[in-house]
């Protein structure tokens, strides 16, 4: 099964951060921060994957003509995406 991760590259007041999240307890590697990602479903491109799986987990929306491939190996592929108009986001803690 392919699986596709959402690597997000936020610029916030000229600053970029890396999107990160602490997955939950309940699932396979709980407790671990990682970038958000999934499983492609059959009828999906993988960049649709993690649109779909970015939105799912951290509640942002980005279009898929705006995702740029980094890399691929034969069962993962990571996307990133530059974008700086994002809404105000909090400082890291």
């Amino acid at each position: 099964m392919k699986t596709v991760g959402a690597y997000v590259v936020v610029i916030y007041s000229g600053t970029p951060y890396v999107l990160v999240h602490k997955r939950s307890k309940r699932i396979r590697h709980g407790g671990k921060i990682c970038a958000p990602g999934g499983s492609i479903d059959r009828h999906e491109r993988a960049v649709d994957a993690a649109v779909r799986e970015l939105k799912e987990e951290s509640g942002l929306v980005v279009s898929a003509s705006s995702a740029r491939v980094l890399g691929t190996t034969g069962t993962h592929t990571n996307y990133m995406w530059v974008d700086k108009t994002f809404p105000a986001l909090g400082r890291p803690s």
